[in-house]
């Protein structure tokens, strides 16, 4: 009986699954909270495994501190600098030493052996002894503060940026924007430069294109939306001019991924707005790409490249005016550097207020996307602004019940076979 009973709820749960997969891949855009999308940190957004963060800080004995990194850093030997005392050291393990009795404020350079990031690994910690809290009579143990560091701190080992772009390099699409792109940027530039070319191109050949997409035009691959819009054979709104950088950019080399600024409260819509981002190596940073508002990217008055999430919040500060965009002019069919404050509410009206970011790990119409394998590991990651329904964890729990129940299935077989009464086994 207990082997019915076993694969019978096995079935309804492989049935439920393939009802939330249906659902799941039926439009390739995000609109609504479903069974595959979950809540995530800034942490899981933003961080990427090319740059390791801190996953944990151990106290190993006194005035020793040692880190760990996700993904774990290979190498055999640190070379570990304190700046400000001038003192280098080679150790097996990334351990930061302080003195035993005297404050000090201290900044350490770790430089792992044969490993290279795209950014400096360095913290800053002021460390405080219990021996000075004891002077002044209290039982307080070691204070390690950090003020500063270049380094992330998360409990999860981030994406890499391969991941997040969810297309290989052999799609069959991306193969064919990879021999548009050989006559017209210059591979081997900086990835700013390449950004801003491909943002150029796609410009130039969907200037006239924006308008109501119909049905084909929803279900197009990226390089067939391109076609479509660059000959005039179809219109298409902000996902769709989105989804033709995205491939481009990729396709030159620039880990591009999908942003759907969203969010519905039944049939109200918070916000509508499909963007992207994409990963900047020498400056660190995902960077913020607006196709149809002609915006490449947005910098800060100091010239900090800022994604999203950044502009959300400069949006809701009303702080976007200062900032700097760089913007396609179709009259001089040439990238501009602009004073935001123009197009600072345009910009605002799209990520002011309550909202949904919902972060994509590739796009449902590239050939060589995986559904299956985008159903098992990638969720798509949101933040929002308020509490929303976990009905990721439904999917989770129907996982968890197709192997328990196949589990108890096959032991309910094995004992059937070997022909031992049930009850005998837990005498």
């Amino acid at each position: 009986m207990f082997i019915y009973i076993g694969f019978i709820l096995a079935g309804v749960s492989v049935v439920s699954l393939g009802v939330i997969f249906y659902h799941t891949y039926r439009d390739p855009r995000w609109r609504v909270f479903n069974f595959h999308s979950r809540l995530a940190t800034e942490a899981e957004i933003y961080n990427v495994s090319e740059n390791p963060v801190i996953s944990k800080v151990r106290q190993m004995d006194e005035h020793t501190l040692r880190l760990e990194f996700l993904p774990p850093v290979q190498t055999t030997s640190w070379e570990i600098e304190a700046v400000n005392s001038g003192v280098v050291k080679k150790s097996r393990y990334p351990d930061l030493n302080f003195p035993e009795l005297s404050p000090v404020t201290e900044t350490f350079k770790l430089t792992p052996q044969g490993q290279f990031f795209d950014r400096p690994l360095e913290i800053t910690i002021q460390f405080y002894p219990a021996g000075k809290y004891a002077e002044a009579g209290l039982s307080w143990p070691d204070n390690y503060f950090t003020p500063s560091t270049t380094l992330r701190f998360s409990t999860r080992q981030p994406f890499s940026t391969r991941v997040w772009r969810g297309i290989s390099q052999s799609d069959i699409d991306m193969l064919h924007a990879r021999s548009i792109l050989e006559d017209q940027i210059n591979f081997s530039s900086s990835t700013l430069d390449k950004l801003t070319a491909i943002f150029k191109l796609v410009m130039q050949d969907t200037i006239g294109a924006a308008g109501t997409p119909d049905d084909e035009m929803q279900s197009a691959s990226p390089i067939q939306t391109y076609e479509r819009m660059k000959t005039g054979r179809g219109k298409g709104w902000c996902e769709n001019i989105s989804i033709i950088y995205y491939l481009f950019a990729n396709a030159a080399d620039i880990p591009t991924r999908l942003v759907d600024i969203a969010g519905k409260f039944g049939p109200l819509k918070l916000t509508g707005h499909y963007v992207c981002e994409s990963w900047i190596p020498e400056h660190s940073t995902w960077c913020y790409v607006d196709p149809q508002s002609r915006v490449a990217y947005v910098t800060t008055p100091e010239g900090m490249l800022l994604h999203t999430l950044n502009l959300k919040r400069l949006a809701d500060l009303g702080m976007l005016g200062p900032c700097r965009i760089k913007y396609y002019d179709a009259e001089e069919n040439e990238l501009l550097d602009r004073d935001a404050h123009a197009f600072s509410q345009a910009i605002a009206g799209y990520l002011h207020g309550d909202l949904v970011l919902a972060y994509k790990f590739g796009y449902a119409k590239n050939f060589s996307y995986s559904r299956l394998k985008n159903f098992l590991f990638y969720p798509t990651l949101l933040y929002a602004t308020y509490p929303i329904p976990r009905l990721f964890y439904l999917k989770k729990s129907l996982f968890i019940s197709v192997i328990l129940f196949s589990l108890i299935s096959l032991l309910a077989g094995l004992w059937r076979l070997i022909d031992i009464p049930i009850g005998q086994m837990f005498k």
